[in-house]
């Protein structure tokens, strides 16, 4: 028995408005009336020689549409977590600085 029966039964409603006939136990019962016979042996099988003839191969492979995911490419915490860019001077070509703060290129 479902739950919503025993609860609507338990308040004493009627089931009729809250519940569909396919739920009701009788209707579950009635479902089961019919005999189910097994399929025999596979060995006993009959299959016609079109269709043992016949190849069949799974679909191809199709990328599904979109961007795809992500991948992670496995950086250390320091390349992570570091400085990303050093400056670099255009006039003399040290780096940690650039052209404007460079001491040996003066205008």
């Amino acid at each position: 028995m479902c739950t919503c029966f025993a609860v609507l039964e338990k308040k004493n409603f009627e089931k009729e408005p809250y519940c569909c006939d396919l739920s009701k136990p009788k209707t579950v019962l009635q479902t089961y009336d019919v005999s189910i016979y097994p399929l025999p042996h596979k060995d006993d099988w009959l299959i016609s020689e079109s269709v043992l003839g016949e190849i069949i191969l799974p679909p191809k492979y199709k990328r599904p549409p979109g961007r795809p995911a992500k991948k992670d490419r496995g950086k250390s915490g320091r390349d992570m977590f570091g400085k990303k860019n050093i400056n670099s001077c255009g006039a003399c070509g040290a780096k940690g600085h650039n052209r404007r703060s460079c001491r040996k290129y003066r205008k």
